[in-house]
């Protein structure tokens, strides 16, 4: 069976809830951590960060497809200036009949320096 998406989430968005301005974008970062109870039998599931906040039409810009349950996408320059981005999780893997939950974490900055 192919990938299925199981988390699709538009952003970076501000608190109040109101996208950032794709202009003011100078880095961005996505982490996610997989939470196990197994390691014998660990779900496969991979981090994309798409543009035009993930339509049908959107195109990858990057992904973390290491077998761990961390996962990291670091981005800056002209890969995120004036780019609309979205985090998606793809589920490679999940063992019949089990779920996984998921933590999602981005940042974002209009500096050219992040930690």
């Amino acid at each position: 069976m192919g990938a299925v998406a199981i988390l699709q989430r538009s952003g970076p968005k501000r608190k109040e809830g109101k996208t950032v301005p794709a202009d003011v974008l100078a880095q961005y970062k996505v982490y996610s951590m997989v939470l196990e109870d197994d390691n014998s039998d660990m779900a496969d599931i991979d981090l994309e960060v798409r543009d035009d906040n993930c339509s049908p039409s959107s195109q990858f810009i990057f992904g973390d497809y290491t077998m761990d349950v961390k996962s990291m996408v670091r981005l800056s320059g002209s890969v995120v200036g004036g780019e609309r981005l979205c985090n998606r999780l793809v589920a490679d893997h999940v063992p019949s009949g089990e779920t996984r939950r998921v933590h999602v974490f981005g940042y974002y900055s209009g500096d050219t320096a992040m930690r």
